[in-house]
Formats: structure tokens, sequence, C-alpha cells
């Protein structure tokens, strides 16, 4: 972690560890810098129930900067679906081709795209909130936008690993039946080792950047190309961090999936029950209102459990890579040192590399 004139102080447990990203908290804001700092929650390893426990906590404390931005992206998707849902589509007598194209935009594209740039602020609040900083959602946000690019690519791999792998097993099961079991075994097995990419690619230092420093290309071609290497250098620098962290947590890993997996659950039924074309008409026919208020009440309360769902997800993501680090690193003596240089540099200006 990193101060404005201060060194990094280097993590704990092998070489590989990178710094963490530090948050910017902008001079003369002492008085809320020691408020969150007295707030900042204890330091060490979590458990499945601390880590969910600690989790509510942080959605609880920034329930507006984090569900509720989250929910403020989810809003235009969610308020396309009475034109492009999938009861839209329902009904003619031939295909149109431009609602097709919408509905499968809506459906696939643009929710990772959300999750992505939600998973990526909400990342960067948690961490601050961790360490006792106060930080932005504009912030956040300028954070998500530089990393942006990677943390897309990173979140389309993840799925395309984990579904393509489990789709060839399960191909050749057809063949060899137990290889069925194979791609649930690889499956949770991918998923697993990966879940935390998103949250190294984040908060560690991009080694793309540091590796370029000062020797930016003189051409917008060469400027591209130098960034497009970066992004991909990043990327999988965030899946190696994340396979290396990940070893001896699994059973941790588990516990926090399925839990949050129930949970959520809550959270999403609405949306896939406002999503079925049978289901939408039975509840208009029930509740007998106009559909366009209906389609305003379904976008509004769909868009913001789906807030909840993302944010939710981003923060205990995040709290499991910065256990894993604590538990791999001794990142809590790092995050403690950051919390006695803030005390003692309220008012300097901290900013994100």
């Amino acid at each position: 972690m990193s101060t404005s004139g201060a060194a990094n102080p280097a993590p704990a447990g092998g070489g590989d560890g990178l710094s963490m990203v530090p948050v910017s908290q902008s001079a003369g804001a002492g008085r809320g810098m020691h408020a969150d700092l007295d707030q900042a929650p204890e330091l060490g390893p979590l458990g499945v129930g601390g880590l969910l426990d600690a989790g509510f906590d942080v959605l609880r404390g920034h329930f507006l900067a984090c569900a509720g931005t989250c929910a403020l992206l989810w809003l235009p998707v969610r308020a396309m679906q009475p034109f492009v849902g999938a009861h839209a589509l329902l009904g003619g007598t031939s295909i149109d081709w431009g609602r097709l194209s919408l509905f499968l935009l809506t459906a696939t594209l643009l929710p990772v795209v959300i999750q992505t740039v939600g998973a990526g602020l909400v990342t960067t609040l948690v961490y601050g909130h961790m360490v006792g900083r106060s930080v932005g959602v504009g912030e956040a946000f300028a954070v998500a936008g530089r990393k942006g690019a990677a943390l897309l690519l990173v979140g389309l791999l993840t799925g395309t690993v984990v579904a393509s792998g489990a789709g060839m097993l399960a191909i050749l099961g057809f063949l060899c039946p137990p290889l069925f079991l194979a791609a649930g075994a690889f499956v949770i097995v991918a998923s697993w080792r990966l879940w935390l990419a998103p949250a190294a690619l984040v908060l560690e230092p991009s080694p793309g950047a540091a590796r370029i420093e000062g020797r930016r290309a003189a051409t917008f071609i060469g400027r591209v190309g130098q960034w497009i290497a970066v992004t991909l250098e990043d990327v999988v620098a965030s899946f190696v961090r994340s396979v290396r962290l990940t070893p001896g947590s699994f059973g941790r890993w588990l516990g926090v999936w399925v839990m949050m997996t129930v949970i959520l659950s809550f959270f999403q039924a609405p949306t896939a029950l406002t999503d079925q074309p049978e289901l939408r008409r039975l509840l208009l026919d029930s509740i007998n209102v106009p559909a366009a208020l209906f389609d305003l009440f379904s976008a509004l309360s769909t868009s913001l459990f789906l807030g909840v769902v993302t944010a939710f997800s981003a923060i205990v993501i995040t709290l499991f890579y910065l256990d894993a680090r604590i538990r791999r690193e001794g990142l809590d003596l790092a995050m403690r040192l950051e919390r006695l240089r803030l005390r003692a540099e309220a008012g300097t200006e901290v900013t994100f590399p």
C-alpha cells in the first residue's frame, strides 16, 4: 500500500505479492478520515460466517454507494425489458430480428458489462472501508473505468473457460459416463481457482503499466498496441494471482459460495418471475393494473434487487481476496500500518497510481 511520499510496505509471504492500490483521500477531509478509521473493522483471518457477516456489515454501512450505484447501472437495461424482453418477442407471425438482437444484447453482454463495472467500483469501496479511508463513488468509477477493459475480459474469459470446459466434458460423457461427474467437478474447481481474479486486477498495481513506464509509444497505433499489451498482461497476471492465492481455501470458498447463492436467490427471484412471459401475463391479470405502471415498478424494483446481488457478490469476493492475502502474505500487518499512517497524515492527499 502506498501513500504520497511514503514507501510501499512489502507484503509478507513471498516475493510475488503485489502492494495494494492506494485509495485517495482529499486534503481537508481529516475529520471524515478519522471517523472512517474509528469505524474500520478488525483485521484477521475469517471463516465462512465471518466473511458473510463482514459482507453484510459493508453492505449496510455503504448501501447507497454500493447497491444504489449498481442499481443505477442496472436501471437502463431493466427499463428496456418491456420492449425487448422475451414476452415482446412472442405472438408475432415472423421473427423481428431487431428486437431479437436487442433481447440477446440485454440478456447476455450488457449484464456482463454491468457486473464488471459494478465489481470494479465496489471492490475499490470495500478496500477503502477495510483500511479506514473515505472513497468517493466518482473515484471508484474512475478506477473501474481504467480497469474496465481488463475486467470485462476477465469476466468473459472466466465464463468461457468454465462453460467450454464443462461442455466438452459433458459431450464426452456420452461416451464415458463418469465424465459427466468430471464436468461438474471442473466447473466447481475452475470457479474456485479463478474467483479472485477481479479483485486482484482492481487492487493490485498493473504489471504491464509498470513494464512500459517511461517508454510511451510516439504514434497513436503504437499507443493502442501498448494499451492492448498492458490489458492482456494484466488479465493474465490477475488469473495467476487468483490461482496462487486460492490453494487451501476450497472449504471456505464452497461454504461462502453456497450460502451466498442461497441468500442472493431471494433477490434474483423477482427478476426471474417478471421476465417469464407467462408469469408476467398472470401477474398483470391478477393485480389488474396498466401494463405501463407494472413495467415501471418492475424496472425500479428489479434494478434494486440486482444492484444488491451485484454489490454483495463483489463485496464478498473482495473480502475473500483480502482474507486469502492475510492468511498467505500477512496483509493485515500492512493494512494496520496503513491505518497508522492515515492517522499520522490525515491531511495528506493520496491518489490512485
